[in-house]
């Protein structure tokens, strides 16, 4: 790869002011038919979960328009480097860290697609992997690949000589050999162990850190990227993230890129267990500056899609914040999705089940919560598959025939919601930056759920009614001034007057309801 030509994108001053769109880039658009068989061994097979369907970066140019419409600012994309044939159609399992995959479309359309969206003033995040390459090893040891916690390990092989990875990345002793993780919760075993069948690198040891290194600054050399998304965090020991997010930042910085976004995965509902990622172990080192937010996706799934939790479980969410030690930078800015590649869609049967108003309300509080929200592309066209692969569906094409379905509607229901949303999110400083109170939550069952935004003299007041009834609120008091007159900001609400100390006079709220209100002008 050669030295990206033109002057590097500057960051954003504050991730906070944008809005996150997630592809799964295989699934998205296919804009050029000829790389569809560019990976060895990988079939393009559109009609089946895990076959290839096509999707590219030129796919991804080819619909902008339809990404900066919803009114997204940055798009975060899938791994981009070359894989084995069976996770070609994901991503997460490199063989060549020096090709970007020609299924994808290669170098020259990645770099195309990220001036692209420069242009229209969107950032570019690339998903990057740490913990392992692909399935490259395996040993003829009796009981491979059961967890071997003690001696001396597995006698490794590569599993194959055509997927043998370029070196340095060509060495057996830079991988794991103790077979594949059978206890999560097992600290030991969840760094050392291989993550299903991909082949866990040894990062403790100090060349593979500085080859790992030295790949994604390249990466970010060549593209012109804005950002990483790093894949299975908690899988990598701690002490290897502070010196690598820290080289990384650095890096980006001498190029000019001064807010390089540093964002991981700890699938955990436990802030715990997120929080350490963020505080650095060593002093003058900096790790990641945000984190995908797990622990408000499944209070929203409990309390909104399956709508059995008390709406007090998103108040103990919030108040939570406070109570690891997650380091100040990162505390207002965790990622917050409300389904992703690796979880059912919001609208399966395992959350929502289909209800398009428990999806309106899902997306009100994703778009005005504590943190930079981040839509899974298709939940703007109601997208409801189950678990992975299902959830991982084609935008455009099915089958044999590759314009059968065409999901890219701008005229959806969902897609004018959530643009309205971003309009919204955008337009109230509070929104994006304010503090957060909740005034109203309950304790057990569905029911109603109030909290305000408050930055300087903007704020806004934000009801939500999960049951399937009508629910009266009445606050005696909130942070807002008295007297102050509040509007809807997407609903035909009836604008409201807050009373002495701020408070509202018994309202009806109708089952399933979701309010914005904000300062009237």
């Amino acid at each position: 790869m050669t030295q990206f030509s033109n002057p590097l994108f500057p960051s954003p001053a504050d991730w906070r002011d944008l809005t996150f769109y997630q592809i799964f880039t295989d699934r998205f658009a296919d804009g050029d038919t000829s790389n569809n068989e560019s990976t060895p061994g990988a079939r393009y097979e559109p009609a089946k979960p895990h076959g290839i369907h096509g999707g590219d970066f030129q796919g991804i140019e080819q619909h902008l328009d339809y990404i900066q419409g919803l009114g997204a600012k940055a798009i975060w994309i899938t791994p981009v480097f070359l894989n084995e044939s069976n996770s070609a159609w994901h991503g997460y399992g490199a063989i060549n860290f020096d090709l970007i995959s020609p299924q994808l479309g290669g170098l020259k359309a990645l770099r195309d697609l990220i001036q692209s969206s420069h242009r229209r003033g969107i950032y570019v995040l690339i998903d990057v992997v740490a913990n392992h390459t692909g399935d490259v090893i395996t040993s003829d040891d009796p009981g491979w690949p059961s967890y071997r916690p003690t001696g001396e390990g597995y006698h490794l092989r590569w599993r194959d000589p055509k997927t043998i990875p370029p070196p340095p990345f060509n060495n057996l002793n830079w991988y794991h050999n103790r077979g594949r993780i059978e206890n999560w919760n097992d600290p030991t075993q969840s760094v050392i162990g291989q993550f299903f069948t991909l082949s866990d690198l040894r990062t403790e040891l100090p060349e593979v850190r500085a080859a790992l290194l030295q790949v994604y600054q390249k990466l970010i050399r060549e593209t012109n990227c804005d950002g990483f998304r790093v894949d299975t965090v908690r899988h990598v020991e701690r002490s290897f993230w502070g010196p690598w997010c820290t080289a990384i930042r650095a890096y980006a910085t001498s190029l000019g890129k001064t807010n390089f976004l540093l964002f991981g995965e700890v699938a955990d509902r436990q802030d715990e267990k997120l929080a350490i990622f963020t505080v650095p172990e060593m002093k003058g080192e900096k790790v990641f500056d945000s984190l995908l937010d797990f622990p408000f996706y499944y209070a929203i799934k409990e309390v909104v899609g399956l709508a059995e939790a008390p709406t007090r479980q998103l108040t103990q969410r919030w108040q939570h914040l406070a109570a690891p030690p997650y380091s100040r930078d990162s505390l207002t800015q965790l990622v917050t999705f409300i389904d992703n590649h690796d979880q059912p869609r919001f609208m399966a049967k395992e959350s929502a089940d289909g209800d398009p108003q428990r999806l309106r309300q899902a997306l009100v509080l994703l778009y005005t919560s504590i943190g930079i929200p981040c839509l899974y592309y298709g939940t703007e066209q109601g997208f409801q598959g189950g678990h992975d692969p299902f959830n991982r569906e084609d935008m455009i094409g099915i089958g044999s025939d590759p314009k059968a379905v065409n999901h890219f509607d701008p005229k959806h229901p969902l897609y004018e919601f959530i643009a309205r949303l971003i309009q919204v999110r955008d337009k109230q400083p509070a929104l994006r930056k304010g503090s957060l109170k909740v005034v109203l939550d309950n304790r057990a069952g569905p029911g109603l759920f109030a909290f305000v935004r408050q930055l300087g003299k903007d704020y806004a007041l934000i009801i939500l009614n999960t049951a399937d009834e009508v629910r009266t609120i009445k606050l005696a008091r909130t942070p807002l001034p008295s007297h102050a007159v509040l509007r809807s900001a997407l609903d035909p609400v009836q604008p409201m007057r807050l009373g002495g100390s701020g408070g509202l006079a018994a309202t009806k709220i109708p089952p399933k309801a979701a309010w914005i209100l904000v300062k009237s002008p």
